[in-house]
Order: structure tokens, then C-alpha cells, then sequence
């Protein structure tokens, strides 16, 4: 076979180590650290692959502009794949195929992580000694391990964090469309209905993938059914939350706290830095001494990086071999 042609979006310094050791130079590599966008899709010419990050806004118009060019695989190196046409990319014949697991612990121990920091206040306590105030008037917490904690979604990543919480002591209920029985079984935790856990957690995760069913999954209607004072952690993605029913919760008092990864427009703002931001939402979600935010960090991890990298290539490999395994969407 002649030596593949592979253009790269959104190469960010941290991931080339990585991904020149996976390739092995089995391939010619056309590393951008740009964004996607329809302005910048004509660097594709000459490239039958195209490998994408999360931010990478790959739409009709985009993939038209591929399939002239030539591209005939897309892979993207993230499990999400909202940010891509997948019914376009049928109707025009271009493959697609994602990382549906590179670290699931990467991501469960930055859930803890989070689920912690809100338990024990830690912005507001950082806050307060930043201006050397070490008073601990307001900054009583509470014990993860007397807490019952809701996990909606039991696949590889919600596993993990189940797995986590379990050893602290946690009490542990799930909803899952598809419910493992075993894992329950072997992990010591229950299946109920949503309306359930909502009423019964007094902390929700979320771990569960972001597409158009799913799209603000917590919303004023879900939110109305959880407990006065519950905590709110998602390490998925950021349209499952409707940002300002969370906040408007958030002044309520009815969500005691927000440990957040991601974001509904973040695509925007993340993996850049800004000298302002210009969103009133993202703002508040800085500010907020009861809301932790992380900027898409809980997969950055040499596990993670290298796992990425490593199924990128592989999903190349295959592809080329006609081997289309469960990584590929279309």
C-alpha cells in the first residue's frame, strides 16, 4: 500500500509526542493546530483521512467540501461525536469512527475530584485565604461516604466512578437504559427509575453520551424532581445541561453546588486562552464560589493521551483493512 496521507485539526503541543509514537512513521502526517472550520477544510487536499478533535465543528458544508477533496475516513480522537454530520457523512460515503474508551478512570477520579472540592467547599475556602482569611465560618462540609449519589449512565466511564465512590463508602443508585445486573450485583449498587434518583440523591453525576436524545438531559422539568440542597457533577458533555436553569437552581438554593468539566458553548472558549470571556453564562460558572469548573480536563492524562493516539491509528489501520469494528459510527 502507498503511504497514506493524514490530516490532523486541532494538534495541540501536549498531543504530538504521543501521536508521532503511535504512528511508528507509518504514515504521512499533516499536523494543524487549528480549529475546523470551512475556511480551513481545503488543507485536506491530497489526504484520504482526516482525524478531528472534539471542537472541530464538522457539518454539511464541511464534509461536502471533504468528499470533493477526497476524504473517505474521518476519526475522531474522543469518544463524542455530536460535532460531527454522521447523516451527511452516510449520504456521501465518508466512514466515520471515534475513541469509545481510551482511560475511563482518567475521567471517573476528575468526577471524584470534583464531588469532593464542592463537598468541603474548597473555592470558597481558597477564595477566603487568598485574601488571608482563615476563618471557617461557611465551610462546613459534608461526608461523601453519608451520601447517597446518583449515576446515570453504567458504562465503562460510570462504572469507574461507581467503583470509586463505593470505596468511600457511598451509597450508590443507577439509571442506565441498559442495566447490568451483574455490575450492580458485584458493585453493591441499585437500578431505579430517574424520577427516583432524582428524588432520593443527594449527589448526581452524569455519564451518559451527548446526541440530540440526550440534549439538556437536566433541565427546570428534572431539576423540579431532586432534593433541595443536591450537588450536580458533569464530566460528559455540555449540552446535557441547560446552563441557565442550573444557575437560576443555583440562586434558589435548590442545587447546593456544580462541579462541571464541560460546557454548552464551550467550543468557543476552551482549550484557548482568553484575556475576557463574553458570555455572561461561562462568567457566572468562574465566579460562583458553589460551582467548581474544569476546562474539558478530566481526560488529560499520559493514560489518556497515549490510549487516544494509540485507537486513532488502530482505526486508521483497520479501515484500510476493511475491518470495521464497533469504533466506527458510519
Amino acid at each position: 500500500m502507498d503511504k497514506l496521507n493524514i490530516c490532523f485539526y486541532s494538534v495541540k503541543d501536549y498531543e504530538l509526542s504521543f501521536i508521532r509514537f503511535a504512528n511508528q512513521n507509518t504514515y504521512n502526517l499533516r499536523l494543524n493546530d487549528v480549529c475546523l472550520s470551512l475556511d480551513n477544510v481545503h488543507y485536506v487536499k491530497g489526504c484520504e483521512v482526516v482525524s478531528l478533535f472534539s471542537r472541530d465543528k464538522c457539518n454539511k458544508e464541511v464534509l461536502s467540501v471533504m468528499k470533493e477533496l477526497g476524504v473517505k475516513l474521518i476519526t475522531l480522537r474522543s469518544t463524542g461525536y455530536d460535532n460531527v454530520d454522521l447523516e451527511t457523512a452516510t449520504k456521501l460515503g465518508i466512514k466515520v469512527a471515534h475513541v469509545p474508551s481510551y482511560s475511563p478512570e482518567s475521567i471517573a477520579e476528575h468526577t471524584l475530584m470534583l464531588a469532593l472540592l464542592l463537598l468541603k467547599n474548597f473555592k470558597k475556602a481558597q477564595l477566603n485565604i487568598s485574601a488571608c482569611n482563615f476563618n471557617l465560618t461557611g465551610l462546613l462540609g459534608t461526608n461523601l461516604g453519608e451520601m447517597t449519589v446518583g449515576v446515570i449512565g453504567t458504562g465503562m466511564i460510570g462504572l469507574a466512578f461507581i467503583r470509586l465512590l463505593k470505596g468511600l463508602g457511598a451509597k450508590v443508585m443507577a439509571y442506565d437504559i441498559l442495566p447490568s445486573s451483574y455490575s450492580a450485583l458485584r458493585w453493591d449498587y441499585e437500578y431505579v427509575e430517574l424520577d427516583e434518583l432524582y428524588a432520593k440523591s443527594d449527589l448526581i453525576s452524569l455519564h451518559i453520551p451527548m446526541n440530540e436524545n440526550n440534549r439538556y438531559f437536566i433541565d427546570e422539568n428534572s431539576l423540579s424532581k431532586m432534593k433541595t440542597g443536591v450537588f450536580i457533577i458533569n464530566t460528559s458533555g455540555g449540552k446535557l445541561i441547560n446552563t441557565k436553569h442550573v444557575l437560576t437552581a443555583i440562586r434558589n438554593n435548590k442545587v447546593r453546588g456544580l462541579g462541571l468539566d464541560v460546557y454548552e458553548n464551550e467550543a468557543d472558549f476552551f482549550f484557548e486562552k482568553h484575556h475576557n470571556v463574553n458570555d455572561p453564562l461561562l462568567n457566572e460558572l468562574i465566579e460562583n464560589e458553589r460551582i467548581i469548573l474544569t476546562g474539558h480536563q478530566a481526560f488529560f492524562t499520559h493514560t489518556a493521551l497515549r490510549n487516544i493516539a494509540i485507537i486513532t491509528f488502530k482505526n486508521i489501520a483497520n479501515y484500510r483493512q476493511g475491518r470495521f469494528d464497533q469504533n466506527f459510527l458510519v
